[in-house]
């Protein structure tokens, strides 16, 4: 099964054809103020954290930048790609200064348009809603995600120990979840083709470990 509109939006990002390959998938309606992702309303990344072990510089929300939460080095470890072959665009939004969000994009063999989405949020509504980042990151779980395709679908997610103080995940969408306290949410979504469940949860772990070497 196949969730198109993260596709759509490697698509947008890069200009790259789809891949039609059997593998995860992945909806982008998580990602906050995607119509100007789309519309290429991106800040500049300086890319400090390049380098193992250094620190991503904290934004004036609060924030990690994402795009140094990872390095393409270490992405291309965990690939086993070609640094060279690996592109990076910031999609944050400044109108959304409580979500922030950054694409990595490569061809690899025969499967071209692959990528990761690595973003980070915060409670957008804390004087509403003092537990809305526990309750966002267990609900996956508890109600599921409702995808459209023709027909709602709604995707249970399962837990996702080790990281954080609760995680879930879903191999159908190829999304991960994580989160420390009350205070911040992370995310990678995959596009990533012809994994089993058993090897996205690997390459979910080694990105993890690498984004928290970053915090």
């Amino acid at each position: 099964m196949r969730i198109t509109i993260l596709g759509v939006l490697f698509f947008c990002l890069f200009a790259c054809k789809p891949s039609d390959n059997k593998g995860s998938t992945s909806d982008s309606a998580v990602v906050e103020g995607e119509n100007n992702a789309t519309q290429g309303n991106y800040k500049p990344t300086t890319l400090k954290g390049k380098g193992s072990g250094k620190k991503a510089t904290i934004n004036d929300a609060g924030l990690p930048e994402p795009c140094e939460l990872i390095t393409i080095e270490e992405l291309s470890r965990i690939f086993r790609i070609s640094q060279d072959a690996i592109s990076i665009k910031d999609a944050s939004d400044a109108a959304a200064p409580h979500t922030v969000s950054c694409f990595f994009r490569w061809d690899a063999g025969a499967y071209d348009n692959q990528g990761i989405l690595i973003q980070v949020m915060k409670n957008p509504i804390p004087e509403e809603f003092e537990y809305w980042v526990s309750t966002f990151v267990s609900s996956k779980r508890t109600k599921g995600e409702q995808t459209f395709m023709g027909e709602p679908l709604n995707f249970k997610y399962k837990d996702y120990p080790g990281y954080g103080d609760d995680g879930s995940y879903s191999y159908e969408l190829g999304k991960y979840f994580w989160r420390i306290g009350e205070e911040k949410v992370f995310m990678i979504a995959f596009k990533v083709d012809g994994l089993l469940e058993n090897q996205q949860v690997d390459y979910a772990n080694k990105i993890n470990d690498k984004m928290m070497s970053h915090l």
